[in-house]
C-alpha cells in the first residue's frame, strides 16, 4: 500500500465526517481497491448493532422510502437505519433497489459533503464479496448511518434545478444543443461563466436523452464527453468514479454537477441548517416523509388546499404546485450543510425557477405563508394517516 494511501486510509477512520475538504489520493478506487475492507471492517466495528426490525412498510412502501431519505437528509441516523431494515424485509422491495436508491439519496443529498461515502456504496453494489462478508442488512444500515451523520450539499442537485426552469436560460437551453463538443467543454471549464450556464453545459455533453430536462428537446450526449470537461476541470479520480457509475441506474441527472460542485466549495464551512423545521413523528414516520410523492402526501395536500383559504391562494387550488411549495419550504432541507461562496444563491435561484416554471408568481411569498401553517399541515397529515 502506497504511503499516499496509508496517510489518506488514516484520515476516514471516523464515521461522521467533521472536517471539510478532505483531501483526495488520486487513485481510480475501481482498480485500487485494497482501503476497502479495512475500512468497512473499522466502520462496522464503530457503527451501532444492526437494528432488528420490528415492523415492516408493507402496505406503506412510498412512505418508508422517503422517511428513510428525509432521514438521512436530516442527520436522524437511527430512523435512517429503522427505516433501511423495515425496506429490507418488504416483499416489494430488493436488496437491488435499496442500493441503486441509496446511491442516489448519496449523490443527491449528500454530494460533495461525503466523496468516500459515494466511492464506497458505488463499490459495494458492484462487489458481491462485500455483501455476502458482512451481510447485506448491515451494509445498508452502515451506509445509511455514514451519510446521516455526514455534513450534506444538494447543490449539484439545486444548479440542475436552476438550468433546467429558469426564466433566464431559456435562450441557452434552445441554442446549446447544436453545439459541439469542443464548445460545450470550453463553455463548461471557464470560470468566468456564470455557474448555471455552465451545469447546462455540462447536461448537454452528457445529454438528455436519458437523463432528461423537461424545457429541452432530447439530443444524445455520453459519460465521455461529461469527463472530458472533468478531466481538464481536474476532478478527483474518485469523484470521477462517481460521477461515470451515477449516471446509470437513474433519469434525474445528479451525477451531472457533482465535479463542478467541488471545484466551486474548496474553501466550504460546515454549518447547522438554519430554520429547520422539525414537526416530529406520526407513527414510526417522520412527518416530513409525507410528500407530494406518497399517496398519503398527495391526500395531505388535497385536504390542506380545501380547508385553508391562504393556502388554496397561493397554489391556485391545485394539488402540484401545492406540493412544490412544500418540498421547497420542507423537503429539501438538511441537517448540516456546506456554505461557502454562491450557495446560498444556487438554493435561492432553484427556489425560483421551479415555483416559477409551476406557474406560482410569487415563490418566496408562497413560501412564506405555508411555512407559517406548518402546524397546521402536520395535524392533517396525522388525520389523513388516521391517528
Amino acid at each position: 500500500m502506497s504511503e499516499q494511501l496509508q496517510l489518506f486510509n488514516g484520515s476516514i477512520l471516523q464515521l461522521g465526517l467533521d472536517e471539510y475538504p478532505m483531501e483526495l489520493p488520486n487513485i481510480d478506487p475501481e482498480v485500487v481497491v485494497e482501503w476497502v475492507e479495512p475500512l468497512l471492517g473499522r466502520w462496522m466495528k464503530q457503527a451501532p448493532e444492526p437494528y432488528e426490525a420490528e415492523f415492516n412498510t408493507e402496505d406503506y412502501q412510498y412512505l418508508g422510502v422517503s422517511s428513510w431519505q428525509k432521514a438521512i437528509r436530516r442527520g436522524d441516523a437511527d430512523t435512517a437505519r429503522v427505516m433501511v431494515e423495515a425496506l429490507y424485509h418488504c416483499k416489494k422491495i430488493d436488496s437491488t433497489y435499496l442500493w441503486n436508491r441509496l446511491a442516489i439519496i448519496a449523490m443527491e443529498d449528500v454530494g460533495v459533503g461525503d466523496v468516500i461515502g459515494n466511492v464506497v456504496i458505488q463499490l459495494i453494489k458492484g462487489k458481491n464479496v462485500w455483501r455476502k462478508q458482512y451481510g447485506d442488512r448491515a451494509l445498508l444500515q452502515l451506509m445509511s448511518y455514514r451519510l446521516a451523520k455526514a455534513p450534506k450539499d444538494r447543490n449539484s442537485c439545486e444548479l440542475m434545478v436552476c438550468y433546467k426552469y429558469h426564466q433566464d436560460l431559456t435562450d441557452e437551453r434552445m441554442v446549446f444543443p447544436s453545439y459541439k463538443e469542443k464548445r460545450l467543454i470550453r463553455i463548461a471549464t471557464d470560470t468566468d461563466v456564470p455557474i448555471e450556464i455552465r451545469g447546462l453545459a455540462l447536461h448537454c455533453l452528457n445529454g438528455t436523452y436519458v437523463h432528461k430536462v423537461p424545457t429541452m428537446n432530447e439530443f444524445t450526449g455520453s459519460i465521455h464527453s461529461l469527463l472530458k470537461a472533468y478531466d481538464l476541470m481536474n476532478i478527483p479520480k474518485m469523484l470521477r468514479f462517481v460521477i461515470r457509475k451515477g449516471s446509470y441506474g437513474q433519469r434525474e441527472g445528479h451525477h451531472i454537477c457533482l465535479g463542478l460542485i467541488w471545484n466551486i466549495s474548496r474553501q466550504a464551512t460546515i454549518k447547522d441548517e438554519v430554520g429547520l423545521i422539525t414537526l416530529g413523528y406520526i407513527d414510526e414516520f417522520p412527518s416530513v416523509a409525507f410528500d407530494k410523492h406518497t399517496r398519503e402526501g398527495k391526500k395531505s395536500c388535497g385536504y390542506w388546499k380545501k380547508a385553508d383559504e391562504d393556502i388554496k391562494r397561493v397554489c391556485k387550488d391545485q394539488v402540484e404546485p401545492l406540493g412544490s411549495i412544500m418540498f421547497r419550504v420542507e423537503g429539501h432541507q438538511v441537517d448540516r450543510r456546506l456554505f461557502y461562496e454562491g450557495s446560498e444563491e444556487i438554493v435561492a435561484k432553484a427556489h425560483e425557477a421551479f415555483l416559477r416554471y409551476k406557474s406560482i408568481a410569487d415563490p418566496f411569498e408562497a413560501m412564506a405563508v405555508v411555512r407559517s401553517k406548518m402546524d397546521d399541515l402536520h395535524k392533517i397529515r396525522k388525520k389523513i394517516y388516521g391517528v
